[in-house]
């Protein structure tokens, strides 16, 4: 926990404020020892360099859209014309498999 005399201690809900969630959340944080906070007699203090903190752990950077491998991607685009309902769902989702994540549905079949 930070122990910097300047950073300003923040109730519950003006913790959930700034987080954008209820203030339910963030009792639930504090109890799972997830976010750093001060309890004062019944009260709950989170200083705000804590919370910042916790946020910046929190952060995920967006991941790069991978490419599908050409060869996968020909194939199914071969097999469309002739593959309908079912067959085409299936086709579809094989090639979504072997293109990586972010290919689904018939994205990669070009309709």
């Amino acid at each position: 926990m930070a122990t910097n005399k300047t950073s300003k201690m923040l109730t519950v809900k003006d913790a959930a404020a700034r987080l954008g969630v209820p203030a339910k959340t963030v009792y639930k944080l504090t109890a799972e020892r997830q976010l750093a906070h001060y309890r004062i007699g019944r009260s709950v203090r989170i200083d705000e360099a804590d919370l910042a903190r916790y946020m910046s752990d929190c952060y995920k950077a967006a991941q790069p859209h991978a490419e599908p491998p050409q060869q996968a991607v020909q194939a199914v685009k071969a097999a469309a014309p002739t593959l309908t309902g079912p067959q085409a769902r299936r086709a579809a989702r094989a090639a979504s498999v072997y293109a990586g994540e972010g290919y689904t549905g018939l994205d990669c079949l070009g309709r």
